[in-house]
């Protein structure tokens, strides 16, 4: 199983072009996470990993903010014919002009399998968002855009989903504005509650990230934009 971030606002080399957002590539399922804030950004990127258009499928868009969802609408008119996810929340216009692209709109807004994923369904909070729940070789990976409902709440709701502890999870946690106290007693849980990795990154915050390290170690997975996570 590989993940490949796409979009996001540092890079592992100059080959590859941060901005702010967050986007990644389930290659074996042909799943497209979020799609960042420019299209075209996204598409150079997409080509220094070799993600072509004709291997994606579906598109899951975690939560209606521009930097998850600024490529979409090119995206969809370049590859054609996608399944889109999204949630209710998502503004009426957007979702008129996906259509418009010809991609298929599906809002989920209870916990969904799609496939072999399940979407967590929406979690309330200052956004609505869902994540991504994957199955891989070495249990479950929990995907978030921002987790603007709050890490915890999201890990929470995939493990009442999936009944297990989770090997790994990945993506922005928003804890920028987090003292280091709460960020402290987050990485104690998240360590708690997984088996594998742990790889914030986006809208985490530089403070928090550092705070992980040290707390996790080796549980702790840097990830940029052109990272690929083999699992």
């Amino acid at each position: 199983m590989k993940i490949s971030v796409v979009f996001e606002n540092r890079s592992t080399s100059p080959d590859f072009v941060p901005m702010w957002g967050f986007a990644c590539f389930i290659e074996e399922l042909g799943i497209m996470f979020d799609t960042g804030s420019n299209y075209k950004i996204l598409k150079h990127n997409m080509k220094m990993l070799n993600i072509y258009h004709e291997k994606i499928s579906s598109l899951f868009l975690s939560h209606f903010h521009w930097d998850h969802t600024g490529g979409a609408l090119d995206l969809c008119m370049d590859t054609g014919n996608l399944d889109v996810f999204l949630l209710s929340s998502f503004s009426s216009r957007f979702v008129e002009s996906l259509k418009l692209s010809g991609c298929k709109t599906h809002t989920i807004d209870a916990p969904t399998r799609l496939c072999t994923c399940i979407s967590t369904g929406i979690l309330d909070g200052v956004v609505p968002e869902h994540g991504l729940i994957v199955p891989t070789p070495e249990g479950f990976v929990l995907i978030t855009g921002c987790a603007h409902p709050g890490i915890i709440a999201m890990v929470e709701r995939a493990m009442e989903l999936t009944k297990e502890r989770l090997f790994g999870i990945l993506g922005g946690f928003h804890l920028f504005n987090a003292t280091p106290h709460e960020i402290l007693e987050i990485a104690y849980y998240l360590d708690e509650v997984t088996t594998g990795f742990v790889a914030p990154c986006h809208c985490t915050g530089e403070n928090a990230l550092s705070i992980f390290r040290q707390r996790l170690k080796g549980k702790f997975l840097e990830v940029k934009c052109g990272t690929e996570v083999l699992i």
